[in-house]
């Protein structure tokens, strides 16, 4: 997901600063800050520290019968 929005957000800009300052506070601002944002709730979840978090959250054996 990521990676389709910097290959966009490059294509339209064709430059490297407006990419850049674009893609890195969204990349340091993590999930936080993007998931207060209302325009942005939905896209949260396929952040990359989100999408771990889902995959490694380990479910108990009684809960899966």
């Amino acid at each position: 997901m990521m990676s389709l929005f910097a290959a966009g957000v490059a294509a339209t800009a064709r430059g490297a600063v407006v990419p850049l300052a674009v893609l890195l506070p969204m990349v340091l601002a993590g999930s936080q800050i993007l998931s207060t944002i209302g325009a942005t709730k939905e896209m949260v979840r396929y952040l990359p520290d989100r999408a771990g978090m889902r995959m490694l959250t380990v479910v108990p054996a009684a809960l899966t019968r």
